[in-house]
C-alpha cells in the first residue's frame, strides 16, 4: 500500500468541509471529516473544536466535552470552547461546571455578551426551587392575531469579476439562505431572489414585492427589504449595485437608488404598518463611488446597515467561513418577541466580537414606532 506524508493543509481541508457541513445542519457527516483531519493532525485544536460543537448539537453532551477539552488542552486561551463546554454542563444540569467553564472563557473574551447571558441563565436555574403553592388560574387572554408579514431578499453575488467589473463575492447566498430561515420562523413570506444583472432587474423585483404589499392591504403588519451584496454612495445618495454593473459606468443609471426602493416600498404600505430595510453591502472599495454608504435621510423608515457610515463591510467572520459576521450575528441573536432597535443593540455587540472590534452596524431612520418581531 502506498505510504502518504503527513499534510498540515491536507487536515485543514478536511476541516473546512466539516464546517460547510455543519452549517448545513448535516453533523454526523460533518464529524467523519472532522475525524479525518484529527487523524491526519492529532493537535489540530479547531477540528476538535468543530467536532465538539457538532456533538454538542446531536445533544451527545459528553462526547462534546471530550472533544473540548481536548481543543482547550492544545489551545488553553479558546475562549470560544470553554463557552460551547459550559453550554453541555448547562445542558446537563451541571451548572457549577457550567459556571466555571462560562467565567473562563468571560474572562479570555470579556465583550461575549451570549456567554455573559448563558451564565446568568445557569445562575439562576441552580437556585433552589420555591415549594409550590396553589394558586388562582389567570384569565388566559387569546394571542394577538399577527398581521401579514412579507419580506424580499436579494443577494448579489455573482459579479463576473474582470478588468471592467466589480470583485466576486462569496458569502450573499449563503446569509440570504440563514437568514430566510430566521424570517420564517417569524411568520414572514419572502421573495428571495439571486444575481440582479440589471437596474431593470431590480425594478422589476420591487415591482413584484409591490404587488404583494398590495394584495396584503390593511392586514400589513411589516414589509421587510433585505439585500446582500455590493453597494456604494455617490454624491451622498446610496446605491445597489447590479451584478453586471460595469467599472466606471454612470452610477445613477446603471445603479439601484435606495431612496428610490424605499419610497417605492413605503408609499404601499400605508402608515398602519412598519417598514424595515437590511443592507450588508459595501464590502470592498468597488470603484463606483466613495468609499463605504452614506447616512440616509429617511425620516420614516427604518434601516439597519452591516456597517457605519463612509466605512467598508467585511465578510471575515471569526465562527463561519461561509457567512458574512453581519448575517451570522443576526442568525444567533434572540429575536422572538424583541423590538427591533434592541435586535439591531445585540446584532451590534456581536458583529464587534466577531470581527475583533473592528466593525459596528448603523441604525438610520425613524425609531419613534417599535415593531416587535
Amino acid at each position: 500500500m502506498k505510504q502518504y506524508a503527513w499534510d498540515p493543509n491536507f487536515a485543514a481541508t478536511y476541516r473546512l468541509k466539516g464546517v460547510a457541513l455543519h452549517s448545513l445542519c448535516l453533523y454526523e457527516s460533518a464529524i467523519e471529516s472532522l475525524n479525518s483531519a484529527i487523524q491526519l493532525n492529532p493537535s489540530f485544536a479547531n477540528a476538535y473544536y468543530a467536532r465538539g460543537v457538532c456533538y454538542y448539537h446531536l445533544n451527545r453532551y459528553e462526547n462534546a466535552i471530550t472533544s473540548l477539552d481536548v481543543a482547550i488542552r492544545y489551545l488553553p486561551n479558546f475562549a470560544i470552547a470553554y463557552a460551547y463546554r459550559g453550554n453541555c454542563y448547562h445542558k446537563m444540569q451541571q451548572y457549577q461546571k457550567a459556571i466555571e467553564s462560562y467565567d473562563i472563557s468571560i474572562r479570555l473574551d470579556p465583550n461575549d455578551s451570549v456567554t455573559r447571558s448563558d451564565r446568568n441563565i445557569a445562575l439562576e436555574e441552580m437556585k433552589p426551587k420555591p415549594s409550590p403553592q396553589i394558586v388562582p388560574a389567570p384569565k388566559i387572554e387569546p394571542p394577538r392575531r399577527r398581521g401579514v408579514r412579507v419580506a424580499l431578499m436579494i443577494s448579489n453575488a455573482n459579479y463576473p469579476t474582470n478588468d471592467t467589473q466589480i470583485t466576486a463575492l462569496n458569502t450573499p447566498p449563503n446569509d440570504i439562505e440563514l437568514v430566510s430561515s430566521k424570517l420564517q420562523e417569524l411568520g414572514f413570506s419572502l421573495t428571495c431572489i439571486r444575481d440582479v444583472t440589471t437596474v431593470n432587474e431590480f425594478q422589476d423585483a420591487l415591482d413584484g414585492f409591490v404587488h404583494t404589499i398590495q394584495e396584503a392591504n390593511d392586514s400589513l403588519e411589516c414589509s421587510l427589504f433585505y439585500y446582500a451584496g455590493h453597494g456604494t454612495q455617490y454624491n451622498n445618495s446610496n446605491y445597489l449595485i447590479p451584478t453586471h454593473y460595469i467599472r466606471g459606468s454612470d452610477v445613477p443609471a446603471n445603479c439601484m437608488s435606495l431612496d428610490h426602493i424605499v419610497r417605492t416600498i413605503s408609499e404601499p404600505s400605508g402608515c398602519g404598518s412598519k417598514q424595515l430595510y437590511v443592507i450588508d453591502a459595501c464590502r470592498t472599495v468597488v470603484g463606483a463611488g466613495n468609499t463605504g454608504l452614506a447616512n440616509s435621510n429617511t425620516n420614516s423608515d427604518t434601516i439597519l446597515y452591516s456597517t457605519a457610515p463612509g466605512t467598508t463591510s467585511c465578510d471575515e467572520c471569526s465562527e463561519s467561513e461561509i457567512h458574512s459576521p453581519f448575517a451570522w450575528a443576526l442568525s444567533k441573536c434572540r429575536v422572538m418577541n424583541i423590538e427591533f432597535v434592541q435586535l439591531a443593540k445585540q446584532v451590534t455587540v456581536e458583529v464587534k466580537r466577531l470581527t475583533n472590534q473592528r466593525k459596528r452596524v448603523f441604525v438610520s431612520g425613524c425609531m419613534d414606532v417599535d415593531f416587535y418581531f
